[in-house]
């Protein structure tokens, strides 16, 4: 099942083709602008779905633990966040932690290719799957 974890990323890829998709909407705190809440606003997950993420980037991942717990909790069997950049600041946070709920993450070289188990990047230079 293809997840957008907000409205941003929904009105950016949802006309390429995504049918069955799954919209999350974010509860922001107006002062701090932290993330305090998330809710599945629009599609269902069955059971056992394998859940990809798509955004454009990857930065300080607490939108993507967000609706990677709501997935699991909702019987996703894997999550997968699949972002066009990804910040160096992903190896600061739990998002690469073995109990993440993220399974796997694939990204382009584009603003890092430091390795990782859960890392999957597609190499910019020669097009190719590292």
């Amino acid at each position: 099942r293809i997840v957008f974890p907000d409205k941003g990323a929904a009105a950016r890829y949802i006309n390429s083709g995504y049918e069955n998709s799954c919209i999350f909407e974010k509860k922001r705190n107006p002062q701090t602008g932290r993330i305090e809440g998330m809710e599945l606003k629009a599609g269902d997950i069955p059971l056992g779905a394998k859940c990809i993420i798509v955004d454009d980037v990857c930065s300080a991942e607490g939108t993507f633990l967000w609706a990677g717990k709501i997935l699991k909790e909702m019987g996703a069997s894997a999550v997968y966040l699949l972002v066009t950049h990804c910040e160096p600041r992903i190896f600061k946070g739990n998002l690469l932690d073995d109990d993440s709920p993220i399974t796997n993450v694939f990204t382009t070289n584009s603003m890092m290719d430091t390795k990782h188990p859960k890392i999957n990047y597609i190499n910019l230079t020669t097009e190719s799957y590292v």
